[in-house]
């Protein structure tokens, strides 16, 4: 016990580095990945229809978590990582939604500090390190500030166990990686709060540092969470002021994270659609409650039987911690009065409400906060969790270090809470109680085997507290065998949640995809069918494609793809994550549609992959179930089931064009655009007043000699004047120079770039500097530099403020003789 408290950092450090290997021992043993590519491989296309050598029957996979990660995740982190190495700020990506910022983007982190190790390690390796690196920080971080809250070094590890490996991060994590990365500097925040009056300027440089690193790793909403919390306590500790100016600083240090991802939320969907009914169906019911004794009551998509929720997936719903880390928060209510509890168990209430559908939670709906009011409220649900860790070593302390209390009344309220749960699905199983809830026939069998193992947990933790009350020397080792159980408990939930993958199985190459990588060039493609490639696999795999999935897709461009289901209608009423060309029109085959043909030509989509529909809805929609058919299209090859035709009458990335006229009408431009009448290789609809006199040349060229994702490089060669065309998306930021002289920027075919080229020979350069970035930067290194300017002049003054003066620095008998 004295080694452990006289080492204690140390001891920490080797206990997250066993937990943390014992873990993720798939990772270290096995060499496989954290991310559910096995999930790729199995449901996403074209892997789902290959049989992969070993798995004759198909690839087993857990359900939990995998989506977001397979389909933004990874692809951004990996993009991210390849322009780092290549020593290239990560502002733009090229490959979806014909291009959308990159650095901004909140799940991409690209200013993250642990980055720098993507000059080293591979992209596969760089997400792992990614994946666990997080756990640990958050326990490391979540010890300092309870060794300081607590002074105890086995409720300082205790709890940040608790807080670092709760259900919530276990589950978010298989997500959002940059999840617990955003948490992770709550404590280290809190910890620079409290140590305000000891040491001022450490103090002072955990809160500004915390809080940058925090919003740094830039999961906005998590970090919005943080910060609100923070304030409350620094209210609570009568810190404001202080804990105001660090957090000041610390958004003026991220400005040039900040300023990009504002403007690219100002330009969103998520500023005009109403997304409060999707929303509030995402709160939990009030039943969701019971996971805080059996996390795994509702079942584990994991082991594909969750169940209990009506809306969502099985990682909006999971905020449990282990249970004898509750049994000690009751414990420590009952053990003696301290302020910090009462603090920690108002903002338990408080924010577990805010995840529950009550009510009260549906306002910050109503209110036009932003970030907050168009999220998942249950993303809370980390601060919770952090509350139970937290009350839960202030109870191991008491019981510790002060007079035993009672045991009888809390396992008299542990288990009354905790029987509610078995008590509801055994009395239902007796067909005694029916709630008419939308589970299925089976919930009461998963539920009560799944109570099992918290049953004889709950059991173990009153026992062992017994022990160490009947013999105050068996105390700590009886804190020590909870904290056993409370890892074994967890354990087995991680592993039952957590995906592991070969890494062959991580976006493997395939005949398709190497098809368009040696052919299309800077075309893009599409599909339709069962050929259905997952938004946003056209960044990792390095392919262009119109389409994309983010939550920030740029509003204009997703309204401009929305017109191939609308017939031409113009609509602010998008996905607000979702830009893609409306393919199931069961009433039009692909190749009928004029709307969406015309969306092809416009957006260079040259290459349609096509695979007959696994199943029909009707006789009408597998009548339309054909590979193009239409003479604007040519077959190419087959590869397996997969035709690839190629579409004729498409745009060249860049192209000079003759002609141009103006409208400024949204549905005027859709209307013109998308008519029969409309030629795009011979004009394009500008948006603005132009003066600029051109004529057709037949034999004008241009040619794009280098494409870098944030700067082109275009060739073009006419006799007369022309408008380039280029066709990327329009976005604020980017600049274009004819021979090295700055031109304007025209937004043209609703959504695409145009420039007016004077005749003769040019180079033209499309650059991305975005004002939001560049203004962000001046004024986050001018706050660094102002930071470092006042701690470097304020440590010189305290060196000659502490140095003796001259009548001082004399031996007496010198100073007087003169």
């Amino acid at each position: 016990m004295n080694i452990i408290t006289k080492y204690g950092f140390a001891f920490g450090l080797l206990i997250i580095s066993i937990i943390c290997v014992v873990f993720f021992y798939p990772v270290f043993w096995q060499r496989k990945v954290p991310l559910n590519a096995n999930f790729l491989v199995s449901f996403y296309y074209p892997y789902r229809f290959e049989k992969l050598y070993g798995f004759p029957t198909g690839v087993p996979t857990k359900q939990g978590g995998g989506y977001d990660t397979i389909r933004i995740g990874y692809p951004y982190v990996a993009q991210t990582a390849r322009t780092w190495k290549n020593l290239k700020i990560p502002l733009w990506n090229s490959y979806n939604f014909s291009g959308l910022p990159l650095a901004s983007e909140t799940q991409t982190a690209a200013y993250y500090p642990l980055y720098i190790f993507s000059l080293i390690l591979s992209e596969i390796n760089l997400w792992t390190l990614f994946t666990i690196s997080g756990f640990a920080l958050c326990f490391l971080l979540t010890y300092l500030y309870l060794k300081n809250l607590t002074a105890n070094t086995l409720a300082s590890i205790f709890g940040a166990f608790t807080f670092s490996f709760s259900t919530f991060f276990i589950v978010w994590n298989q997500e959002v990686v940059t999840c617990i990365h955003t948490a992770a500097y709550l404590p280290l925040i809190l910890l620079g709060i409290d140590l305000l009056d000891k040491n001022r300027k450490k103090g002072f440089l955990f809160i500004l540092s915390g809080s940058a690193l925090m919003l740094l790793a830039a999961y906005t909403q998590v970090a919005l969470y943080v910060l609100i919390l923070a304030f409350f306590y620094a209210v609570w500790r009568k810190k404001i002021v202080w804990y105001l100016l660090a957090v000041v600083l610390s958004g003026l240090l991220t400005l040039f994270q900040y300023l990009p991802l504002w403007e690219m939320y100002r330009l969103s969907s998520r500023t005009f659609i109403d997304m409060k009914p999707m929303l509030i169906s995402y709160l939990l019911p009030y039943y969701s409650l019971i996971q805080l004794f059996i996390p795994n009551f509702f079942g584990n998509s994991g082991t594909w039987n969750h169940y209990g929720f009506k809306t969502g997936t099985f990682y909006e719903h999971s905020f449990a911690t282990n249970l004898p880390a509750v049994i000690l928060v009751i414990y420590g209510l009952f053990s003696r009065k301290n302020k910090d509890k009462h603090f920690f168990l108002i903002v338990f209430f408080v924010t577990t409400t805010l995840a529950l559908n009550l009510p009260i939670s549906k306002i910050i709906f109503y209110l036009k906060v932003p970030v907050l009011s168009t999220s998942i409220a249950n993303r809370i649900l980390f601060l919770p969790a952090f509350c139970i860790a937290i009350l839960a070593s202030l109870g191991i302390k008491d019981y510790l270090e002060k007079k035993t209390i009672k045991l009888t009344p809390i396992l008299l309220i542990a288990s009354f809470f905790f029987s509610i749960g078995p008590v509801w699905a055994l009395l239902t199983k007796l067909h005694l109680l029916n709630l008419n809830l939308p589970f299925p026939k089976s919930w009461t069998n998963i539920a009560l085997r799944n109570s099992l193992l918290a049953i004889a947990i709950l059991v173990l933790t009153f026992i062992v507290l017994k022990l160490g009350q009947l013999k105050p020397k068996l105390k700590f080792p009886a804190i020590l065998i909870i904290f056993t159980l409370s890892v074994f408990q967890i354990f087995y939930f991680f592993q039952k949640t957590t995906a592991f993958s070969p890494r062959n199985f991580v976006y493997p190459n395939h005949p398709v995809f190497d098809y368009l990588k040696n052919n299309a060039g800077l075309y893009r493609f599409t599909n339709y069918g069962s050929a259905f490639v997952e938004n946003n696999l056209a960044t990792v795999l390095q392919i262009y494609s119109p389409e994309g999935y983010d939550s920030l897709a740029y509003s204009r461009y997703a309204q401009f793809l929305k017109a191939a289901e609308t017939n031409a209608i113009w609509t602010n009423q998008v996905s607000r994550s979702d830009a893609g060309i409306d393919k199931g029109n069961e009433d039009i085959g692909f190749d009928q549609s004029l709307v969406r043909k015309r969306i092809l030509t416009l957006t260079s989509t040259k290459y349609i992959l096509y695979r007959p529909l696994v199943d029909y809805i009707n006789e009408r929609q597998k009548a339309k179930d054909l590979p193009p058919q239409d003479k604007d299209f040519k077959f190419l090859t087959k590869i397996g089931d997969t035709t690839i035709s190629q579409y004729l009458p498409v745009l060249s990335r860049a192209t000079l064009i003759p002609g141009a006229i103006q409208l400024n009408n949204n549905q005027q431009i859709f209307d013109k655009l998308f008519s029969q009448e409309f030629k795009p290789n011979q004009e394009l609809v500008l948006e603005e007043k132009y003066d600029f006199e051109t004529n057709p040349d037949r034999y004008s060229q241009a040619k794009i000699s280098d494409y870098q994702a944030d700067k082109i490089s275009i060739n073009t060669q006419s006799k007369t004047n022309q408008w380039l065309l280029l066709t990327d998306s329009y976005y604020p930021g980017w600049n274009a120079y004819i021979d090295g002289k700055l031109t304007k920027i025209y937004r043209a075919n609703f959504t695409f770039r145009a420039i007016p080229v004077p005749a003769g020979n040019h180079t033209i350069i499309f650059d991305y500097q975005p004002d939001s970035f560049k203004y962000g930067l001046i004024i986050s290194l001018t706050t660094f530099l102002g930071i470092l300017f006042y701690f470097f002049t304020k440590k010189i003054h305290s060196c000659f403020a502490t140095q003796p003066t001259r009548s001082t620095m004399w031996p007496k008998s010198l100073k007087s003789s003169g």
